[in-house]
């Protein structure tokens, strides 16, 4: 990525651009950094709050998008305010990402996805489904959810009943309203750049909902 950075000088790219791209890559390396720390910290959490979890994913996922609109917006010669604007937009579809994916990992098909269900709850990962679940199930359930989340040894019984706790005290349908939430806010920012640059941009809003509805 930094090489790829460095060569744009060679293709002419202004110099003042080519620095604040590369800023903006080191920014996401260290964000990113911190996002994935994050995650392994909270595994080890029993108690993990809604808006921890964001700033998790908003680090460790959010952080890629945001920049690579960014970097493209810079190179492009976009002006400041329509950066603003991509940045926000980005950081929700970002969020609305990353909400799907722990979804898809709690009931994905393996045959589409190409990945294991349930291995989240296995590997103790607080998702906002199990966060949600955590805050409303009956103490006897939500210690048994808590004795298999990140459980090696789980059997495949322990984590089928853990799901049906989560999506049935009503996890699942949360996180999708979530998801819903923060395409909303992407949109809008989006609409607010559409607006600012009298142009249309259509296969954007078609990508966000791409990426926020995927079914792998």
């Amino acid at each position: 990525s930094y090489e790829a950075m460095a060569r744009l000088y060679d293709l002419g790219v202004e110099p003042g651009k080519v620095l604040k791209a590369i800023k903006t890559l080191i920014w996401t390396s260290i964000t990113v950094a911190e996002g994935q720390a994050m995650d392994l910290e909270l595994a080890s959490i029993s108690d993990v709050s809604e808006e921890k979890y964001i700033e998790m994913i908003y680090k460790k996922t959010s952080a890629l998008f945001m920049a690579s609109a960014y970097i493209g917006g810079i190179l492009g010669g976009a002006p400041e305010e329509d950066l603003e604007k991509l940045w926000k937009c980005f950081k929700s579809t970002g969020i609305a990402f990353q909400i799907r994916d722990d979804l898809i990992g709690l009931l994905g098909d393996p045959s589409i996805t190409g990945k294991p269900v349930l291995n989240d709850l296995r590997e103790g990962k607080k998702t906002i489904m199990v966060i949600y679940a955590l805050s409303k199930l009956s103490k006897d359930e939500k210690e048994y959810l808590l004795r298999v989340l990140g459980n090696r040894n789980a059997s495949r019984e322990d984590l089928e009943r853990a799901k049906d706790l989560i999506v049935n005290v009503g996890g699942v349908k949360y996180a999708e309203e979530l998801i819903k939430r923060y395409v909303d806010d992407a949109l809008k920012n989006l609409e607010m750049l559409r607006e600012a640059e009298k142009r249309p941009i259509s296969w954007i809003k078609d990508l966000i909902l791409r990426l926020a509805w995927r079914e792998r």
